[in-house]
């Protein structure tokens, strides 16, 4: 039984899901790079117009990445998610990766974009965010 614990634990700990405004562009980038070091990310808005983030989303989350302190206290004011959030003991962390940061990017093409996916892995990297080696 304790090791089922454990690997519940550890599936827990690869269930990330991040939140950004809209949800379409910097926790897309975010959940891009995890995903590539082996975490199962996925990934959400605050803005309930597009890709809104649910509690469904969240079953199971063990480390909820926010882009800003901004986008974490707008998540907090919603008590079905920070509800969710709680059952779970999922971890809150805020990455910092602006509005503007991510505007400058894409407005710089590709090279812009490519040094936001650059800011976001180091980043990540500052957090412990490893990659992940997969046993089968």
């Amino acid at each position: 039984m304790e090791r089922k614990d454990k690997g519940e634990k550890d599936f827990g700990n690869l269930l990330v899901h991040v939140v950004c405004k809209a949800g379409s562009d910097r926790s897309r980038l975010i959940a891009e790079e995890l995903n590539k070091r082996g975490y199962l990310a996925t990934h959400g808005g605050i803005d309930k117009t597009y890709n809104y983030t649910t509690p469904e989303d969240l079953v199971g989350v063990g480390t909820i990445i926010f882009t800003s302190d901004y986008i974490r206290d707008v998540f907090k004011t919603n008590k079905e998610l920070t509800r969710v959030a709680r059952l779970n003991n999922a971890k809150s962390i805020v990455l910092c990766i602006s509005e503007e940061e991510k505007e400058h990017a894409f407005q710089a093409g590709s090279q812009g974009i490519n040094k936001l996916r650059k800011t976001i892995a180091d980043r990540l990297d500052i957090f412990g965010f490893e990659y992940k080696k997969m046993k089968y």
